[in-house]
């Protein structure tokens, strides 16, 4: 999955939004505790409302992310999340 930007709202769909957005609360605090951040830090970088994440903790994320398997009710694939997903200007509204 790619990121996406509405141009009316200006609302970004980053992957790691689609991530969250796809996981289970539980998948999601996964994440989290093994990135050493919380669930609600998580929503703030995925909705780029933060710089982006220092590198360590970018790379934390991309790995945790990237290990927690699809949920076995479910069995919705979870986006593949890389760097460069994370690496998403601040504010970003689809101007160029």
């Amino acid at each position: 999955m790619k990121q996406t930007d509405d141009k009316i709202s200006g609302r970004m769909d980053t992957v790691l939004a689609q991530w969250l957005r796809k996981a289970t609360p539980a998948q999601r605090q996964a994440l989290a505790d093994g990135a050493k951040t919380s669930v609600g830090y998580l929503r703030l970088l995925a909705g780029v409302h933060r710089e982006n994440p220092k590198l360590r903790l970018a790379m934390a994320i991309v790995e945790q992310a990237n290990k927690i398997p699809p949920d076995g009710v479910t069995g919705v694939p979870l986006p593949i999340i890389n760097l460069e997903d994370l690496a998403i200007p601040t504010r970003y509204k689809g101007k160029q």
